[in-house]
C-alpha cells in the first residue's frame, strides 16, 4: 500500500510508508522476467534442494490502484520466496534504489546478493493454481 496500511489491511497489504514509487520504472524492469530464466538470484537457497533452478514465467504486472500498488505473477512453477524476492526488487526500482537494467544483471549473474531484498510474505496471496488436462481424469 501506498502510505500507511489501514488496520484492517495490516495483515494483508505490505505498508511502503512514505517511500515514494515509480510505476512506470517498475514496467520498464518487468519484462526481464518473462521467459524461461534460472532464477537462483530470486530464490532463498534451501541446503537440501536439487531442483533445477530454471522457472518459466509468462506473466508479471504492475497496477495502481487508488493507495494500492498490485503484482500480479503467473508462471510454472516458483521457487522458495522467489515472487517475494522479484516483488522487493521491483519496489527498488520504484523507488529508484535500483536502476531497470540492473534486473537483469541479476537475473543473468544466478548469484543471489544483498542486491535483492525479499518483499513481506503479508502482502502475497495466491488467487489460483491452474493444473493441466490430464489431472481431471
Amino acid at each position: 500500500m501506498r502510505g500507511w496500511a489501514k488496520p484492517r489491511d495490516e495483515r494483508f497489504a505490505h505498508s511502503l510508508k512514505n517511500r515514494k514509487i515509480d510505476c512506470d520504472q517498475i514496467n520498464r524492469a518487468l519484462g526481464f522476467f518473462i521467459g524461461e530464466h534460472d532464477f537462483s538470484a530470486f530464490a532463498v537457497n534451501r541446503a537440501r534442494d536439487e531442483r533445477s533452478s530454471v522457472r518459466k514465467v509468462w506473466k508479471v504486472e504492475v497496477a495502481e490502484r487508488k493507495d494500492l500498488i498490485e503484482f500480479v505473477v503467473e508462471g510454472e512453477g516458483f521457487l522458495y520466496k522467489m515472487v517475494r524476492s522479484m516483488v522487493g526488487a521491483l519496489l527498488d526500482v520504484g523507488s529508484g534504489k535500483m536502476k531497470p537494467r540492473e534486473v537483469e544483471e541479476i537475473l543473468k549473474s544466478r548469484i543471489r546478493t544483498e542486491r535483492v531484498v525479499s518483499a513481506p510474505a503479508k502482502g502475497l496471496s495466491l488467487e489460483k493454481v491452474f493444473y493441466r488436462k490430464p489431472w481431471f481424469v
